[in-house]
């Protein structure tokens, strides 16, 4: 999974924080999220918004979008590890 935020999700009557919640995008596989990261910062494609985290953008890529990625840029390191 890819951590996009963490925020006070509760605060009590003094604006004391009662619980905190995080954000993640999950996908199927380590090399699904290895291209999301990598990709997403390569053509310029956030997660959403920090001020509305509970709707983090998780979409994958459009043909276009994907045809746009350099794949010789992204390191695979860690999925290669797996493989091995």
């Amino acid at each position: 999974c890819h951590f996009n935020w963490k925020w006070d999700s509760d605060k009590g009557a003094l604006g004391i924080v009662l619980e905190t919640s995080e954000s993640y995008c999950c996908f199927n596989s380590k090399l699904g999220r290895l291209i999301n990261e990598q990709g997403r910062a390569q053509i310029g494609k956030g997660w959403g918004s920090s001020s509305n985290p509970r709707n983090p953008d998780c979409s994958g890529f459009t043909v276009e979008e994907l045809q746009g990625l350099d794949f010789s840029a992204i390191d695979f390191t860690e999925f290669y590890g797996d493989i091995k």
